[in-house]
C-alpha cells in the first residue's frame, strides 16, 4: 500500500492494530467465554491519533481509504483505547540517525553498556 503521508501510513498502522486486536478479543471470547475489556493500543503519531478521536467529518485527510476507518468505529464503541506513547523509544536506535546524546541513551537502555 502506498501512503502519501506520514499520518496515513500511521493511521494505516493503527488499523491493522486495531483488526488485530479485534481477533484476539474474538479469540479470548472463544476460549473463555468472557468479554475482555478494552484493548490498549499505542502510537507515536499525533496526526494518526488525532484522526482516529477526532471522528468522521472532522479530518483533513478525506483521500484515506473507508475500510482503515475501522479503528475509529473500534475506539468510538469502546472495544479499543487508543492513546498516545512517548517517542522515546529503544528501537529508534535500529531506525533513525540519532545524535550522540540519544544514541548513548538508547545503547545503554538495550544493555550495550553501562
Amino acid at each position: 500500500m502506498v501512503s502519501l503521508s506520514t499520518t496515513e501510513a500511521e493511521y494505516v498502522t493503527c488499523s491493522e492494530a486495531a483488526r488485530e486486536a479485534q481477533r484476539l478479543a474474538k479469540l479470548h471470547m472463544d476460549v473463555g467465554n468472557l468479554e475482555p475489556p478494552p484493548l490498549p493500543i499505542f502510537t507515536d503519531s499525533n496526526g494518526a491519533l488525532k484522526n482516529i478521536l477526532a471522528g468522521y467529518g472532522k479530518s483533513r485527510n478525506k483521500h484515506i481509504d473507508a475500510k482503515l476507518h475501522l479503528c475509529r468505529d473500534l475506539h468510538a464503541s469502546r472495544n479499543l483505547e487508543f492513546s498516545r506513547v512517548s517517542t522515546d523509544n529503544l528501537a529508534d536506535i535500529m531506525t533513525k540517525v540519532l545524535g550522540p546524546g540519544k544514541h548513548g541513551f538508547f545503547t545503554q537502555g538495550i544493555g550495550l553498556r553501562h
